[in-house]
């Protein structure tokens, strides 16, 4: 079974991820991630809803995707953080950094 979701309309994409993004994890996403940068979306969100763990190879692949993103005016978007992870990105200041959205 499939740790990874993707739901595309048009110009973008939501990622589910059903795992910790931690480094034994992080490879599946970057595989999906490089994908779907290679359509060329404008907007990518990564749901964290089932996400209780992210390590730096995370955080770093976070860091990675906005920036090529941002380069060619796309957009990075990461929703449904628990309060730990928003409290972790707080603390980082990665909430300066991503946009981040609650549930819809």
């Amino acid at each position: 079974m499939s740790r990874i979701t993707v739901e595309k309309k048009a110009d973008s994409a939501e990622i589910f991820f059903s795992a910790n993004l931690v480094s034994e994890t992080v490879e599946d996403l970057r595989g999906t991630l490089k994908k779907l940068l290679s359509e060329q979306l404008n907007r990518i969100t990564v749901n964290f809803n089932t996400v209780e763990m992210i390590d730096s190879m995370g955080i770093g692949l976070m860091v990675s995707t906005h920036n090529t993103l941002t380069a060619r005016g796309g957009e990075l978007v990461i929703t449904n953080l628990s309060p730990d992870l928003l409290e972790l990105f707080s603390v980082m200041r990665l909430n300066e950094f991503f946009t981040i959205e609650s549930a819809k």
